[in-house]
């Protein structure tokens, strides 16, 4: 190979991987899209029907306090005021429920508008690999008999796919620890809530450890609600690499948050729910540990293919030169 065609095929080799390269990071990006879309309409599914609950709650609660029926027979039975507490309660926590249905489904819709972004920076990629692969078949035709042209330039598809694919299990794997160490902090939480819970029962509800306790259970539903995000931009990164995301599809929110605000809950109910939310944050924890493992384990084996390549690229590179025309 002379020098002039060295240089040829290096900067063929160059124009080949990065065009590879793009058209992969497209081709993720269209899969990340179309999780991103599922995800959006499967919140505002969620959205709609806290809407729906919170209509009917709000109109329960008004009859309570208006000249209606319902407050008539609810004041013959002398029950109106437990009954009306009750309402209010329900209305709070289908309040919050609705604006939690809301927040994710923004963060969704947001999501996938980064994604379009990102997709529309991509317009051009089908032409830039087409003509790549021109190059290459025009430059093997014309050194049919040269084994080192030929090794160099078909490196190079395989070079690209792996860059691409390494990038993109690194973004994984940096939202998979962020999603885990949420759960963690979430776990923590609740933890803390079980404790102040199980002080409240034997005090027979003080104020001061009643106060803490759901202090601490709000506290335990704001981290829950992050985890819930957190897994959820791991499930679109996830999608980029091709992994199954049905077991991150966790409801962790509302278990426990609704328990907040409602006041005829029992003190073994909220430990039942405080519980329950604890088994599912360690359910998600443990699923978020194992597929970040696959992943740090795939990025190895990926990093190691890639080496091999850069060293069988530099071999062909720096190989003395053919004194042949």
């Amino acid at each position: 190979m002379r020098d002039a065609e060295r240089l040829d095929a290096e900067m063929l080799e160059r124009e080949l991987t990065a065009a590879v390269a793009a058209k992969a990071e497209r081709d993720s990006l269209l899969r990340r899209l179309d999780a991103a879309e599922r995800q959006f309409a499967a919140a505002q599914k969620v959205v709609t029907g806290t809407a729906q609950l919170l209509t009917r709650e709000s109109a329960d609660v008004a009859g309570l306090e208006s000249l209606s029926l319902t407050r008539l027979l609810a004041s013959l039975r002398g029950s109106r005021a437990t009954d009306l507490d009750s309402e209010r309660a329900q209305r709070k926590r289908a309040e919050y429920s609705h604006a939690v249905a809301v927040a994710t489904r923004d963060a969704a819709a947001a999501d996938r508008r980064r994604v379009r972004e990102a997709l529309d920076g991509t317009f051009g990629v089908e032409n830039r690999f087409a003509e790549a692969l021109r190059a290459k078949e025009a430059w093997l035709m014309a050194s049919p008999d040269d084994e080192q042209a030929r090794n160099l330039t078909e490196t190079a598809e395989r070079r690209g796919r792996l860059e691409a694919r390494e990038i993109e299990t690194q973004q994984a794997i940096t939202a998979g620890r962020q999603a885990r160490d949420s759960l963690s902090q979430a776990q923590a939480e609740l933890s803390s809530a079980n404790t102040w819970s199980t002080i409240d029962v034997f005090t027979n509800g003080g104020v001061l450890a009643d106060s803490v306790k759901r202090n601490q259970m709000e506290r335990a539903g704001r981290q829950l609600h992050a985890a819930e995000t957190a897994m959820h931009t791991f499930g679109s990164e996830l999608a980029d690499v091709g992994g199954a995301t049905d077991a991150l599809q966790l409801d962790l929110t509302m278990t426990v948050l609704d328990t907040v605000f409602d006041n005829i809950f029992t003190d073994l109910t909220v430990q039942n729910r405080i519980a329950d939310s604890s088994n599912l944050a360690q359910r998600a924890h443990q699923a978020v540990t194992e597929k970040v493992s696959e992943l740090e384990d795939e990025l190895i084996t990926i990093q190691a293919e890639r080496q091999i390549l850069d060293e069988q690229r530099a071999v062909l590179l720096t190989a003395p030169l053919s004194q042949t025309d």
